[in-house]
C-alpha cells in the first residue's frame, strides 16, 4: 500500500506548508519592522 504512505507525506507536508505560512502571517520567520 505504497499509495497511502504518499498521501501521508503529502499531507504532512501540506499541514508544515500552511503551519509555515501562518506563523510566517504572525511575524515568526520575517519580524515585522
Amino acid at each position: 500500500m505504497r499509495s497511502i504512505g504518499v498521501a501521508v507525506l503529502l499531507w504532512s507536508a501540506l499541514g508544515a506548508v500552511s503551519l509555515a505560512d501562518n506563523l510566517d502571517k504572525h511575524g515568526v520567520f520575517t519580524p515585522k519592522k
